[in-house]
């Protein structure tokens, strides 16, 4: 029997973040008529500076200009907002993370909101403190210790595989494939998923690694020819895949009759007949179609995809924490519904993104909560 490989490789190459799996590098981001947007509020008593550090050139300038307009939008519909002065540095000004962090703090700000890639987070996490609170807009590595006024705000796939373990505990689905893309982003989600999963006294029954551009059916296939019909029953599939890569990735498990759980990152919003019957949690811009928010950003950018819009709400929902930041002086007691989820904190200071369940029923994603017809 295999099982996962305890010491995976670093899940993220030094050129990559979190919350860019699926987005277009070209993307133009949009401008959302905000009549049309919820307001949010803000107290009116907030004479703070805030810095907002997003890269605005390079590889990530798309995924940093859409996360920038969503942070404007909730910041001009925020009642007192006037009082909020805010600082745009462009991160790939300088020619380190730590002298892009050092401009930041120049400013004298009360909150510094970025860097956005992961290896600018990871240069954070090595300093002994910083000296100014800092909500970073991506995770550090899973064994980085955060310094003193760090605070992490990701849209991480690993942080929802850790949701996926804990919702199959708690539906007594105690066995389990794994079927994740080769390489660090895959491999790495399995392991967090499996960290959680195996805590919980669950077994993981076999794993598959498949290439994405390869004959993933017959990677699963290899898997089942070693086990017993006995070897599945009670058992499901935690399936990692892009939304580019779902239909084939879909189709090779499905003939296993049974229950698939996956993440949010394979919804593309139009890809909804290939993961029918699929169990994941979803943001609830992925959820609701009349969500305000989420129309007026289609209305506006009508070839945007699903990632966009999540980077969109994503950075709407990064002004709503730096609003709490500056009216309470920290994020204790966190407790907000956001457009990527209901956000709390965690000992570790990290932003918890809370999902909600839903299943793809007649090629439409419907709420587990909703009666599915």
């Amino acid at each position: 029997m295999r099982k996962i490989v305890s010491h995976f490789k670093l899940f993220f190459l030094s050129s990559t973040i979190l919350i860019l799996a699926g987005c277009g590098a070209g993307h133009k981001a949009p401008v959302v008529d905000l009549a049309q947007t919820p307001p949010v509020s803000a107290p009116s008593n907030l004479p703070q500076k805030l810095v907002i550090l997003l890269p605005q050139q390079g590889d990530f300038s798309a995924a940093g200009k859409t996360v920038q307009d969503g942070f404007n939008a909730a910041y001009q519909q925020a009642s007192g907002a006037a009082n909020i002065k805010v600082t745009i540095l462009d991160s790939e000004n300088y020619p380190t993370p730590a002298q892009a962090y050092q401009a930041a703090q120049d400013a004298q700000p009360g909150l510094i909101v970025g860097p956005l890639t992961k290896p600018a987070v990871n240069a954070l996490s090595l300093q002994a403190g910083l000296p100014v609170k800092t909500l970073a807009l991506n995770q550090a590595d899973p064994n980085a210790v955060a310094p003193l006024n760090l605070f992490q705000f990701s849209l991480s796939p690993q942080a929802d595989a850790q949701q996926v373990a804990q919702k199959m505990l708690q539906e007594n689905l105690q066995k389990v494939i794994v079927v994740a893309p080769t390489g660090d982003w895959g491999q790495g989600i399995s392991e967090s998923f499996g960290q959680t999963y195996l805590a919980g006294q669950g077994q993981i029954v076999d794993s598959v690694s498949y290439d994405p551009n390869g004959d993933v059916a017959a990677d699963v296939q290899k898997m089942m020819q070693v086990h017993g019909s006995d070897d599945f029953k009670g058992a499901a599939i935690f399936l990692v895949s892009t939304a580019k890569n779902s239909a084939a990735a879909v189709a090779a498990v499905k003939p296993l009759n049974l229950p698939i759980y996956t993440l949010p990152i394979i919804y593309s919003g139009s890809n909804e007949t290939v993961l029918e019957g699929l169990h994941f949690a979803a943001s609830p811009l992925m959820l609701d179609p009349q969500n305000p928010v989420r129309v007026a950003f289609m209305k506006a950018n009508p070839n945007a995809t699903q990632q966009d819009l999540n980077l969109y709400g994503f950075g709407m929902d990064a002004f709503l924490l730096a609003q709490y930041a500056l009216k309470t002086g920290g994020f204790e007691s966190l407790a907000l519904q956001g457009n990527s989820g209901y956000l709390t904190m965690d000992t570790t200071g990290v932003v918890r993104r809370e999902l909600t369940w839903a299943t793809v029923v007649g090629g439409k994603l419907v709420p587990d909560n909703v009666k599915h017809n």
